[in-house]
């Protein structure tokens, strides 16, 4: 019985799959797991670097060539409809896992901790020469549905939830039919609704970090298009379980906040400034300070500027 099934959805990464695809061997696992790895028609030679992965591990590792492009989401469906763990895991085939005991210790979490739906940990943030540039930071707030609907501080590829909850819980036809951008978000907030997500303080990957990144895109316009998708997704489970104690205010604040956050990423404090004045609801002395004091808020969280530049 397959205990663990990792996707990796791939398209023209023949720079690092090999490199992603290691990763997942040098696992110390005592339990079955799959690596199931679905190309969607890579033009480069993505395709015979993970056949021959395949021809060597046939035991451990599943391939599928798609013959016309899929898309990440109808990928992932496809990959998570082949899937016969009873966890998933995501492994990005531009990321890497540098903790060989990962899926192990994530594993024992899962099966002692009652009710457990989803296990996460920190992880590095590399750039396409592998030199890192950033790290997470352990979470300052409780690890629940209510502080995710604020926003996303789990990285897929840390990921190890349940087949289970997944199939109850998640729908990703849905997903696909409302074109959300991306497919982790409303996995762990659908999850969280109903389960417990435990974090675990230890680093077990390495992120990396491209401009061609969905989430990372250096044009402002297509960096608010990916923003207006995270606040869609939202919307969507929200009216499926709830705001999670917080008010329609509150709430409202988390998705204004994602959008000044970005507005100072790409170096616009005046447009950042704008929305506090104008949109911030005061709930909170938190909010007060933004709302009357934009300037200051700004300048406390001045980290922010240019980082996207």
């Amino acid at each position: 019985m397959i205990t663990v099934s990792v996707l990796m959805p791939t398209f023209n990464h023949e720079i690092f799959i090999a490199e992603a695809i290691d990763s997942f061997l040098n696992q110390y696992v005592d339990f079955d797991v799959e690596l199931l790895i679905g190309d969607d028609c890579s033009s480069d030679a993505t395709p015979r670097i993970v056949q021959m992965y395949a021809q060597r591990y046939p035991d451990q590792i599943r391939y599928f060539h798609y013959q016309q492009n899929q898309g990440l989401m109808k990928n992932y469906q496809y990959l998570l409809n082949q899937a016969k763990g009873k966890y998933i895991a995501i492994l990005e085939s531009d990321d890497v896992w540098v903790d060989v005991f990962k899926l192990k210790k994530q594993v024992e979490v899962m099966e002692k901790t009652e009710n457990c739906g989803l296990v996460f940990s920190n992880w590095y943030v590399i750039n396409e020469k592998s030199i890192e540039i950033a790290r997470s930071r352990t979470p300052r707030h409780d690890v629940d549905y209510r502080n995710l609907l604020k926003g996303n501080f789990v990285a897929a590829v840390t990921v190890l939830f349940s087949k289970k909850m997944f199939d109850m819980y998640c729908n990703i036809e849905d997903y696909i039919a409302r074109e959300f951008k991306t497919l982790d978000y409303p996995v762990w907030l659908s999850i969280s609704a109903h389960a417990r997500i435990i974090y675990l303080d230890d680093y077990t990957a390495n992120y990396r970090r491209l401009v061609t990144s969905i989430s990372n895109n250096n044009d402002y316009k297509k960096a608010l298009c990916f923003e207006k998708s995270v606040n869609d997704i939202v919307d969507y489970i929200v009216e499926r379980y709830g705001r999670g104690g917080m008010s329609q205010k509150e709430l409202e604040n988390t998705k204004i906040i994602r959008y000044i956050i970005l507005a100072l990423q790409f170096n616009r404090p005046w447009v950042a400034i704008s929305l506090l004045v104008r949109d911030v609801h005061v709930v909170n002395w938190r909010s007060f300070i933004m709302k009357f004091f934009p300037l200051l808020w700004v300048l406390k969280n001045r980290h922010f500027l240019g980082m996207r530049k």
